[in-house]
């Protein structure tokens, strides 16, 4: 009796729109390439990766490159490295893609069979070359290799104990498609309204600079570059200084510099077409509800991503685990006191004791009013609070330490002066490119708590749970209970108390 023909699987893949013609040139006007249907589907595996990398950003393509490891992905799309090299250099020859030309090798650690990666390297980086509107394209899976790749990757993350028994539970979870199309409605609407509240709240911030300046005569300046030496740890009268004198004598100070760099110019962003949004969530949807998605640690201890982080908000709400609802608990002002253990690390170590200011940070992050300070201090309306979130810890926390001032900068200066001294020393001093250390620290320490901690706790007592980086998901009033215990206990064991919201908790009611 013949052998049943097993059913053609057809899969989605989420590519700017208009380059499956350009991969169909390359892969017809090229004998390298024998079988043409297969190969044009890794091209397109390809660049799904790189638009996926990309998620929930406003791009600019000059500056934004994503890393493609040639051994991985060669793994991936079941080539060789030879193989991979030509697949990139013709997407570069093609003027599809662009590369950065920047690479620092990862530090790994070899243990028996297993390597774990400590620190995160930097393979070369690509981007698309024009931006384009992402769409969806579904094609026949070619001799399963879409299929495949996600088996081998789960494979992979099977072997690691700190995520085999988590993709057991991510691989309960499923989107319920019932009301889709009025929630696809209402993330454009969103989006739309935060476009707007992003323009008011620039416009507020310009206005009380301008204001501020002109009230205050004068500059306050943490860090001011003269004649290769970095001065002044408190703020400066414009009285006291002239530019047109000569060199003024200053004490050194701990900040090396590595580079003057000119000014910058202003970044321009580019705005997400309503397209690509949808395209991107409904790809996330495709790939949880098949049974695609993967837990991806990408160092050891780092942030654990998979299809549910990348999320929009307003979709949370079709999330179900194990065909149950979910409600979530939150951290309140979670990256300022997730700092806090850093901070309190620091000066412990530095003096033996905590400076009166990081006291008071300590107690504004645990109260939850770390934001709420400063947005009475502007007299920001509570509906700019997220743009001023963003635009705060983008200018203080998570950028490279400049001379160049701002207002959010100067008044947390004022507020928190030894709290920034030691972010100033965590990023690694003035104009230092190891910056980005310090972000990388705070998400190292909040995944050991939240993932590490709490959530594998939860597994392992047979509690059905999962995490969207500082939130935990559950699915009865018990297991909230039970989260919310823990995670008092893990942070109550580091000296912090936080607050927390509840989100949608009486759901559970359904379940």
């Amino acid at each position: 009796m013949p052998r049943k023909k097993k059913e053609q699987q057809f899969i989605t893949y989420l590519i700017p729109k208009g380059i499956s013609e350009h991969v169909t040139l390359i892969v017809d006007n090229n004998t390298f390439y024998k079988n043409k249907m297969i190969w044009q589907q890794k091209f397109y595996h390809l660049f799904e990766y790189i638009a996926l990398q990309n998620i929930d950003k406003e791009l600019d393509p000059t500056v934004d490159y994503v890393n493609i490891n040639m051994e991985r992905m060669a793994k991936t799309l079941a080539v060789n490295n030879r193989q991979m090299s030509k697949i990139l250099k013709d997407c570069v020859n093609a003027g599809l893609l662009k590369r950065d030309g920047i690479m620092k090798q990862a530090v790994k650690v070899i243990s028996g069979k297993k390597t774990i990666y400590t620190e995160q390297g930097k393979s070369y980086g690509y981007q698309f070359v024009t931006i384009s509107d992402l769409t969806e394209i579904t094609i026949a899976d070619n001799r399963s290799m879409y299929t495949n790749s996600i088996q081998r990757l789960k494979v992979m993350t099977n072997s690691r104990e700190d995520l085999k028994a988590y993709q057991e539970v991510i691989s309960q979870i499923s989107i319920d498609t019932e009301g889709l199309e009025d929630t696809f409605r209402l993330i454009l609407e969103n989006k739309a309204q935060k476009t707007k509240l992003l323009e008011s709240y620039r416009k507020f911030i310009r206005e009380q600079e301008t204001n501020n300046n002109q009230k205050n005569n004068f500059i306050i300046c943490t860090i001011l570059p003269f004649a290769g030496i970095i001065v002044p740890e408190k703020a400066i009268h414009f009285s006291e200084i002239s530019v047109s004198q000569n060199p003024v004598q200053c004490q050194p100070c701990r900040f090396k510099v590595r580079s003057f760099r000119k000014k910058r110019t202003e970044k321009i962003t580019v705005m997400e077409s309503d397209e690509t949004t949808i395209a991107r969530c409904r790809k996330s949807i495709f790939s949880i509800n098949g049974g695609y998605m993967v837990a991806n640690r990408p160092v050891e201890h780092s942030r654990v991503y998979c299809d549910v982080t990348n999320l929009k908000r307003e979709l949370r709400k079709h999330i179900r685990l194990a065909g149950k609802k979910v409600a979530a608990i939150d951290i309140r002002n979670s990256q300022p006191l997730i700092a806090c253990i850093l901070i309190r690390n620091y000066w412990l170590n530095k003096q033996g004791s905590l400076p009166e200011d990081v006291v008071r940070y300590q107690a504004a992050c645990e109260n939850g009013s770390f934001y709420d300070e400063f947005m009475k201090a502007l007299n920001l309306p509570d509906e700019l609070r997220s743009q001023f979130k963003e635009d705060f810890f983008g200018k203080v926390f998570f950028s490279m330490v400049i001379e160049k001032d701002n207002l959010l900068k100067s008044m947390f200066i004022e507020q928190y002066p030894s709290v920034w001294e030691m972010a100033c020393d965590e990023k690694g001093g003035l104009y230092s490119r190891d910056y980005a250390d310090f972000a990388n620290k705070l998400q190292k320490v909040e995944a050991t708590i939240m993932f590490d901690g709490v959530n594998m706790t939860l597994i392992r007592n047979g509690i059905k749970a999962f995490n969207i980086f500082d939130s935990i998901y559950v699915t009865s009033r018990q297991d909230y209970q039970t989260a919310l215990q823990l995670m008092n206990q893990a942070f109550s064991e580091i000296g912090l108390h936080p607050s927390f919201n509840i989100e949608d908790i009486e759901i559970l009611n359904e379940n």
